[in-house]
Parts: structure tokens; sequence; C-alpha cells
């Protein structure tokens, strides 16, 4: 009898463990397990502990993709009001304009038209950035290297926030004047994280703040690219997660935050394609620095 105790009762507290796992769902939430010992090394006591291992890791697993789908479904929903903001914006203005419009004068008419403008631009950047982000978490988006000026892309990409900088009174230079750089790249992908961070920093600097793009030569043929702004700054404590397009679309609201909105997460993933780091240092209050590094062509 106790012969068959010794290998039974294990059996038995296991069975009543199974069940209490299947009663919860797999939850071992507020579930109370039986404790096997781990100086018994009999196959019953060592089975018995290899399948609450597993439970476990059931476990785990249901939580993390728990909090996964949790997180795909905040990311829509802030997306999706995201896209009502300046959509409701262009629907009121346009209906101002359809049903008033000849009692507005030639500047009122005006006025409205650009801010429904600007609606518009809001939300064909949102809905780009979105595509870009589901091809980018897909792998549908591959690189084409090529050699290409350096200096001539950063100016040409800087131009286009001309109107935006000198609106704000924001000065936005780069350094060195003369960046006559050859680089190995693809400079379709490289316009585009260079443009997410200088927006990203005219739109976290105050009035009469400054925006610097400068590039540095580094060790073993490499170049490093700066964008660096005297804005609001970013926590340290947030540094780390503001590459989340989770964390910043959850947060993209929020007073006082410097956020990015998908941008920054695409310029992570773009970087990562052509074997390049983004890089972020911030001090609270006082502006922020994003660099990453490329290779430059050999002379």
């Amino acid at each position: 009898m106790l012969f068959t105790a010794i290998f039974t009762n294990p059996i038995q507290r296991l069975a009543k463990d199974v069940s209490k796992i299947e009663a919860a769902n797999y939850s071992l939430n507020d579930t109370k397990l039986s404790i096997y010992s781990t100086q018994k090394s009999n196959e019953v006591h060592s089975l018995s502990r290899t399948i609450q291992a597993m439970l476990t890791r059931i476990n785990e697993q249901f939580k993390a993709l728990e909090q996964g789908d949790k997180q795909r479904k905040e990311l829509l929903t802030h997306l999706s009001h995201d896209l009502r903001t300046p959509l409701a914006s262009l629907q009121g203005f346009l209906e101002v304009l359809n049903q008033s419009g000849d009692k507005l004068s030639a500047q009122e008419q005006q006025e409205y038209l650009q801010v429904s403008l600007n609606n518009c631009g809001q939300l064909k950047q949102l809905i780009e950035q979105i595509f870009e982000l589901a091809h980018l978490e897909n792998g549908e988006i591959s690189i084409n290297k090529e050699t290409f000026n350096l200096g001539e892309l950063i100016y040409d990409c800087i131009a286009k926030f001309s109107l935006a900088v000198e609106k704000k009174g924001i000065n936005l230079s780069v350094e060195p004047e003369i960046c006559d750089f050859p680089v190995i790249a693809d400079i379709a992908k490289l316009e585009r994280v260079l443009s997410n961070l200088v927006d990203n920093a005219i739109r976290h600097t105050p009035r009469d703040g400054s925006i610097a793009v400068r590039v540095k030569r580094g060790d073993d043929n490499q170049l490093f690219v700066q964008v660096s702004d005297t804005g609001v700054g970013i926590k340290h404590e947030e540094l780390n997660a503001i590459f989340d397009p989770h964390y910043q679309a959850s947060n993209s609201n929020k007073a006082g935050r410097q956020q990015g909105g998908l941008g920054l997460a695409i310029c992570r993933g773009l970087l990562k394609l052509m074997d390049s780091e983004i890089n972020v240092q911030s001090e609270l209050g006082k502006g922020t620095m994003f660099s990453f590094n490329l290779p430059q062509k050999k002379a």
C-alpha cells in the first residue's frame, strides 16, 4: 500500500492541478497548485514538475498574447481617433464653405480652405504612416542601396520644411554647411527617415527655438547623422519606449510629452533594414538629439 501511495498520490495531485488549470481557463492567477519536491528523483515526481512547468509556460504565453491583443486594440482605437480629428475638422470647414461661402469674405474663404488643406495633409501623412508601418512589420519593404551625396539629400529634405520653421520662428541649420559626404544607402528610405526626424523636431520645438542637422565622421569609415532640437525633451524612463508604435499612439495626446506618432517607429524599422541603428539622448525641458550611422563610400 505504501509503495502504491508513493506513485499514486503525486498523480492524483497532478490530476487535480490540471483540472484546476482547465477550470480557470489556463490562468494561474489565484490558483493554488501542489508543490512537488525537487529532492525526489522518481519519474512520477519528475513528470509532475515537468507538466507543471509546461502549464506555467502556457499561462505566460496566454498573457503575452492577451497583452499583444490589448496593445493592438489600443493602437487601433487611438489611430481611429487621430484619423477622425482632422476628418471632422475638414468636414466642418467644407460644410461652412458649401452652405455659407457666399457670406464669407475672400480672406475668410481662403483661411477656411487653408485649414481644410492642412487637415488633408494630416490625414494623408497618418494614412501613409499606417501603411508603411504595416509593410515594415510584414517584411514587405526592400532596400536598394546606392551611392549619393548626403549633403544634397539633407538640403533637399529640409527645404520642404522652410515654411513650417519660418512660421514658428525656428532656426533650422545644417552643420557643416558644406556637407559633401558620399554615402551608401537607400536614398528614398533615408529621405523618409530625415523627414520624420525633422518633422518631429519642428512639432516639439517652441517658437524661436533651434534645430540642427549635423554630420560627423566616426571610426571604421562611418558617418553619424544627428538631428537635435531645443524642444520639450523626453523623460529618461521613456527613452526606450518612444520607438514603440503602441506607446506612441496611446500617449500622443498627453500634454508635455514629445511624441512622434508612428514616425519614430518607422525610422527605426527603415534604418534597421539599412544595417543602421537609431539612438536618442534627451534632457527634459532642454531638447532631444536623435542620431544614426551610415557607411561612407571609400575614396
